[in-house]
């Protein structure tokens, strides 16, 4: 029986927020508590599944995973490693087969630009541990470092976005895994980086740029039968670190074909560069035309500037804003707003209120809304996820916790208020506070590419609508520090 160590740390850091992410911000699992999510549909789970069906005894140590946010406190990570220490110190005995990581790839502390390259590096100075192959799975919104294809075998992404294959990625770098062990065939990790930035509103593998390098990533797997597994790896642009972007890696058993196969993804991803940008529209126009005309479905009206799933606070008002003023009857947004959602706690379903709604941390207070709202709903705020696949269930399972609720409504517009920020990924947020999101005129979705998954099975009109917030589509008006300008399109152009 194969000896297989687990570790897992997943956040994505948006490294433009001015709020840091703190210890409290992380749901912690150790031990059996890991073991315990076997059936959730998370990567954890399919990783956990593989091992069940082969007969793999796995040892479980810790898991830190946390909602996409602000820079890391870099004590977390201290402590991440103090908590993985002490577990490992218990059961360093054993004779381990392999490490299996479970990452997103974008992590980023006060202190460290590459957390899960740190991670591998302190790994690998454990000397038990330092010839042990490391396999692993990992979010297609990764920075990809030198340091992380170096000290790892086979870690393998997600090829959808929206993310509906993390389970099903997580299971088949667990069989990569197995067979490499089983063969005594230990794959190496070859990598390239495009010097691309792209927006996460421009990665859909819906379309291209993305549809096109997956389908050519695919190909060449099946062409070559010493690679395992071809990364097509969109990068995260909100994190401002050095190697940062496009990248692509190879996970092969020998160099045949593999500097070829990776320079003309690069040089494709060169020729179609232009197609990761992404055109938004102006949100005045777009209401007008709502008032103008009718549709059988509702007008999706994607903020990718306040993009939850991109890190960002969830608690801008444009489009609320707009919906309001323009007495778009019927039309939903939701708010992240835990201090409202405390003020209504003592209010009766039915009564009136006055709320000051709008993000005041990180933007000016013309972001704010004065309102007089009727109280609709409350609840717990948890639901089950409708889909089992959705992008939310890759780091949190099928079991979602909005924390306390609201469904207030002001004007005619319905606003979701919330105490944990939720990326909308499945219509289950919706419909658990009463509300079909099918019968609304409009919708306003915090989110680049990832709401599709659910939306579309609603509406087919959307648009990209230019808003306020820290995920701005256009590159050019992000202030990055550390990311080299005069290296990376679209910043050197």
């Amino acid at each position: 029986m194969k000896n297989i160590l687990f570790i897992g740390i997943f956040h994505e850091t948006n490294c433009f927020i001015k709020q840091k992410t703190l210890l409290k911000d992380f749901e912690i699992l150790k031990k059996k508590e890991i073991l315990n999510l076997t059936n959730d549909f998370s990567q954890i789970s399919g990783f956990l599944n593989f091992c069940k069906n082969k007969n793999l005894n796995v040892f479980p140590t810790v898991s830190f995973t946390a909602t996409p946010s602000g820079i890391v406190e870099n004590k977390v990570f201290e402590i991440f490693w103090k908590k993985f220490i002490k577990i490992f110190n218990k059961i360093k005995q054993n004779k381990f087969d392999a490490i299996y990581l479970s990452l997103h790839g974008a992590m980023v502390t006060e202190k460290i630009f590459d957390v899960e390259g740190e991670l591998l590096k302190r790994l690998k100075k454990i000397k038990t541990l330092k010839n042990i192959p490391v396999f692993g799975v990992f979010d297609l919104h990764a920075n990809f470092t030198k340091k992380m294809a170096k000290l790892s075998n086979a870690l393998i992404c997600y090829q959808k976005n929206p993310h509906t294959d993390s389970y099903k990625i997580a299971y088949r770098a667990a069989k990569i895994m197995y067979d490499s062990l089983n063969k005594k065939l230990i794959p190496k990790t070859y990598y390239m980086n495009a010097k691309i930035l792209w927006p996460p509103s421009g990665t859909s593998t819906l379309k291209n740029p993305m549809r096109k390098l997956e389908s050519e990533a695919r190909k060449y797997e099946k062409e070559n039968k010493n690679i395992l597994a071809i990364n097509v790896i969109a990068g995260f642009a909100y994190s401002d670190v050095p190697e940062n972007g496009v990248a692509f890696s190879v996970i092969a058993t020998n160099y045949k074909n593999v500097s070829i196969i990776i320079k003309k993804l690069v040089l494709l991803a060169n020729k179609l560069k232009l197609k990761g940008l992404v055109k938004e529209y102006d949100l005045k126009k777009i209401i007008t035309m709502i008032s103008s005309k009718k549709f059988n479905q509702p007008v999706l009206l994607i903020e990718s500037a306040d993009n939850i799933g991109g890190g960002s606070p969830g608690n801008t008002t444009d489009v609320m804003r707009s919906l309001i003023s323009n007495n778009i009857k019927n039309s939903g947004v939701i708010i992240n707003d835990p201090l409202n959602v405390k003020k209504l706690k003592n209010v009766k379903v039915g009564d009136f209120c006055k709320l000051i709604i709008g993000d005041m941390q990180n933007y000016k207070k013309q972001n704010q809304m004065i309102l007089k709202v009727k109280l609709i709903n409350k609840t717990n705020g948890r639901f089950t996820l409708e889909d089992k696949q959705s992008h939310l269930a890759a780091s949190r399972g099928e079991k979602i916790n909005m924390g306390n609720c609201a469904l207030v409504q002001c004007s005619g517009v319905y606003i979701l208020l919330t105490s944990i920020k939720t990326p909308p990924f499945d219509l289950g947020q919706w419909k658990s506070q009463g509300l079909d999101p099918a019968k609304l005129t409009a919708i306003g979705v915090k989110a680049a590419a990832a709401y599709r998954q659910a939306y579309d099975k609603i509406s087919r009109i959307s648009y990209n609508v230019k808003t306020s917030g820290p995920c701005q589509s256009d590159l050019n008006k992000i202030k990055y520090k550390n990311v080299i300008k005069k290296s990376f399109f679209p910043l050197n152009s």
